[in-house]
Formats: C-alpha cells, sequence, structure tokens
C-alpha cells in the first residue's frame, strides 16, 4: 500500500512495490485538482487590490483638508511629503524634495 504525501494527497509507491501507469495518472488527476491556475490566482490578487483600495479609499475619505492642514509635512530627514486635496476633494501625497 503506497504511503500518501501529506498536502495534496500523492500516492507515493514503497521500494518493493510495481508501479502502474494507473497509479502515476491517478497522481496526474490530483495535482491537477490542486493547482490554481493563472487567471483563477489573477482574480484572487485583483479582488484583494481591489478590497485594499476600497478600504483606503473609505479611511483616507474621513480625512479633510482641515485635518491635513494641521500636519501639512512629513519628513524622514531626507525626503518631504506633503498632503494634498485634488480638484475632487481626494487626498493624496506629493513628494516635496
Amino acid at each position: 500500500m503506497p504511503e500518501l504525501t501529506p498536502r495534496l494527497g500523492i500516492k507515493k509507491s514503497i521500494g518493493t512495490e510495481n508501479v502502474t501507469r494507473q497509479s502515476f495518472n491517478e497522481n496526474y488527476d490530483i495535482i491537477d485538482q490542486m493547482v490554481e491556475t493563472i487567471a483563477g490566482a489573477q482574480e484572487k490578487a485583483t479582488t484583494a487590490e481591489n478590497n485594499a483600495k476600497t478600504y483606503t479609499d473609505n479611511k483616507v475619505s474621513g480625512l479633510n483638508a482641515d485635518a491635513v492642514g494641521a500636519h501639512p509635512k512629513i519628513t524622514n530627514g531626507t525626503n518631504v511629503w506633503q498632503f494634498k486635496v485634488d480638484i475632487n476633494g481626494s487626498l493624496y501625497i506629493e513628494q516635496v524634495l
């Protein structure tokens, strides 16, 4: 009786066992069912990106120009960024130096 791999359940033949074409085909079917398609991976990535954008937009929409004016610039010692509001009222950060 073959051992099964822990994650995918692929059959690993033991040393005294005859290996058949059928067992190889069964393993290929298991791999084929478990592998992620490029389209599926892209769909997950796009969903994650859209969720991140929505989350960020919701957090930023609560800020207003008065709050931004209280801290107009931030710096890390070499670069300076400034908070700005575009004509649509959206907040963005622009590097000044």
